[in-house]
């Protein structure tokens, strides 16, 4: 009898999870949604592969059309344009909220190093000046 792969539970890189042969092609619903260019806002509950959905939006946005060649945004009668588009990852799992002033602060550090991973320079500005 065959033995059975470990599925890819907690995954949250496409490329990886399509590796395994695993993958729910869901790049229909990307390319969707790249296409209409509409702020989103995506909620669901934990463990419901935000993480990995928004790894594939990333990594689509990165230019990688090798790695969907099977997928339904790698067919070519699908339309879609491959370009590389800068993608700005904003984790704020680990930023401090303890102060106010701690979390401008810390806010300020994720971005200025966003940033610097584009070679941007920004100036010292408050961070609240830009949130609406």
């Amino acid at each position: 009898m065959r033995k059975i792969d470990a599925l890819p539970i907690g995954y949250s890189d496409v490329q990886s999870v399509i590796e395994t042969g695993y993958y729910v092609d869901k790049t229909r619903y990307a390319q969707a949604l790249i296409e209409k260019r509409n702020p989103i806002f995506i909620a669901r509950p934990r463990r419901f592969g935000k993480s990995l959905f928004i790894n594939t939006l990333a990594t689509i946005a990165n230019g990688a059309k090798e790695i969907f060649k099977d997928c339904y945004i790698g067919k070519p009668e699908n339309g879609y344009e491959w370009k590389k588009y800068p993608v700005i990852k904003l984790d704020l799992s680990g930023v401090s909220n303890n102060t106010p002033e701690e979390l401008s602060t810390s806010i300020k550090m994720v971005l200025k190093e966003i940033a610097f991973s584009y070679n941007v320079k920004i100036e010292d500005v408050t961070v609240m000046h830009y949130v609406a």
